[in-house]
């Protein structure tokens, strides 16, 4: 149970926290962008997330089939839209920035989402330019909840939405979605008030609360001095105490709840922010967490926009994340020698992992003298299998099966 959980139920008396809670919650405005952004946990987490998806490549593939009805997927690694995406959006703002900003957007934004504008000739994208989300403006025509319809406004100019690559969070209807600062907003406010509570405490300079005892009474001038003393000792300058006239005492209070309490929160405000981003010490649960869910809608958004009408069918964008899972080099060796040994890679995919040069003749799979060998890069008959243990090339046996049966009927 986190920390607002405990605020909310109070049918069981005053929770652990409701010092301080009541200490730190102001009127409940909702809170802005950069005042979110000012939350260090929060800052840290979304720099986190945001960066580690903007170094993922994605890339374009195409399902096809052989003559002989085989059907495999080839990379489209030379198409123009993987250049833009990976390489060079042709915009100010560089693959790296493009993916690190709509991430940003995606969690703080305020339609929920960010947005990139698809500059085109024809039908030909020629660039991505990142649009900030303050100049990003929706309009919907008509209330029609089935046949939505809407416009992307920027600079006064009215745009259809597959103009723009759309990278949105919880979306209902795949032109807004919705950021955290609308959907936790309560939550962070209580970060931020506590961020604002140790703040003013620390403009005091630290100095225990307390207040002035006196028998007689304190007037005039001596009245004026004493408080401009005082304002002193609370401010934080160099001057850290005051000389009391005879008859004054100064007695300390007792520090608050909320004071006492307030590392204890700070803490717990932590691990809930970190919770909300998927925030894990754990490289791996934080893959699966944060960073996964992020590439499927991004290779979503890219389908939609990006593909042309006659390539949706067969056409698809998916996410690299070879480089973020990269294992040691002991396990990624292991991890390969098991791979060639099972014969489902052969030495040149390995090598192309690894970034190396392929060598001829090392695309074709390792098996057992049992079994038959064929190259699945065309070096050998495709029509034949090579068994290694006879050492010889045969038919495919289904087709000679086929055959024989021709003959019968003849």
């Amino acid at each position: 149970m986190g920390i607002f959980d405990r605020f909310k139920q109070s049918n069981d008396g005053p929770s652990m926290n409701s010092d301080i809670l009541s200490a730190i919650l102001n009127d409940g405005s909702t809170l802005t962008r950069e005042e979110i952004l000012s939350i260090p946990e929060v800052a840290a987490d979304l720099d986190i997330i945001s960066s580690t998806f903007a170094t993922i490549p994605f890339n374009l593939y195409k399902k096809i089939e052989d003559e002989d009805g085989r059907k495999r997927v080839i990379n489209l690694n030379d198409d123009e839209r993987v250049f833009l995406i990976n390489e060079d959006t042709r915009d100010q703002v560089d693959p790296y920035m493009l993916k690190k900003a709509l991430c940003e957007d995606f969690f703080m934004g305020r339609y929920g989402g960010g947005y990139a504008y698809l500059e085109r000739s024809g039908m030909t994208i020629k660039a991505i330019r990142y649009v900030k989300d303050e100049s990003v403006g929706i309009e919907q025509y008509g209330i029609d909840p089935i046949h939505k319809d809407y416009k992307i406004n920027v600079g006064g100019e009215s745009y259809d939405t597959f103009n723009f690559l759309k990278f949105l969070r919880n979306s209902r209807n795949g032109v807004t979605g919705e950021s955290i600062v609308s959907e936790v907003n309560t939550a962070l406010q209580i970060s931020f008030q506590a961020l604002k509570y140790q703040y003013a405490i620390l403009k005091k300079g630290g100095s225990k609360k307390g207040f002035l005892q006196t028998s007689h009474t304190v007037e005039g001038k001596a009245l004026d001095d004493l408080r401009e003393n005082w304002r002193r000792l609370y401010s934080n300058d160099n001057e850290r105490a005051i000389l009391l006239n005879a008859g004054l005492e100064f007695k300390e209070t007792s520090s608050s709840t909320a004071e006492m309490q307030l590392d204890e929160t700070k803490q717990t405000l932590n691990k809930e922010i970190d919770a909300i981003f998927h925030i894990y010490e754990d490289q791996e649960k934080l893959i699966k967490r944060a960073i996964l869910p992020l590439g499927t809608a991004f290779e979503n958004a890219l389908n939609s926009v990006t593909l042309k009408a006659t390539e949706k069918e067969d056409h698809f964008w998916k996410a690299d994340y070879s480089e973020l899972l990269r294992a040691s080099m002991k396990e990624r060796f292991e991890a390969y020698r098991q791979a060639k040994e099972s014969g489902w890679m052969t030495i040149n995919e390995i090598r192309n992992m690894e970034n190396l040069e392929a060598i001829e003749g090392m695309d074709t799979l390792n098996v057992g003298l049992n079994a038959a060998l064929y190259s699945i890069d065309g070096e050998l008959d495709r029509e034949r299998f090579y068994v290694p243990n006879t050492d010889t090339a045969e038919r495919k046996q289904m087709e000679s099966e086929s055959e024989k049966g021709e003959n019968q009927d003849e």
